[in-house]
């Protein structure tokens, strides 16, 4: 799929720790290979423009930028949706028909209860703090 940009178009996604090269626009010039992905959480086949436009796909996909020209090729079927007025349209468009929310509701358990995982995280670091002050004064007193 090949498409041109918009005037005062950017676009946003991807990868986590591509974050910092964005957003992309029309004098930017990017590649990015998302057709494999060692990370569980860290790469989402889409792409969201300033212009209401986005970008989707199943599976991941190789998009470049090149001044104003975009190009994405995959092995999945590729979507670029449009007429979504903006950034926050695009999002919640591709939300909507790719990813839905749904509620989630936690046991009030969690909240009541007295151990919670940060409270684990509380007795962990405590213990760490311990443990190191152990070793270093069996270290100093003992050798």
């Amino acid at each position: 799929m090949e498409f041109q940009m918009l005037d005062q178009e950017f676009w946003y996604g991807g990868a986590v720790y591509e974050g910092y090269r964005q957003p992309v626009g029309m004098k930017d010039c990017v590649e990015w290979d998302f057709r494999e992905n060692p990370t569980a959480n860290q790469l989402m086949p889409l792409f969201l423009s300033s212009k209401g436009r986005y970008l989707w796909s199943e599976e991941g996909f190789l998009i470049r930028f090149h001044e104003g020209k975009v190009t994405v090729e995959g092995n999945g079927k590729i979507e670029l949706q449009e007429g979504f007025q903006n950034l926050r349209g695009a999002y919640l468009a591709a939300m909507k028909a790719h990813f839905p929310f749904h509620e989630i509701r936690l046991s009030n358990r969690f909240f009541e209860s007295q151990s919670s995982f940060i409270h684990l995280f509380y007795l962990f670091n405590c213990f760490f703090s311990f443990s190191k002050q152990f070793i270093l004064s069996f270290r100093y007193y003992h050798i």
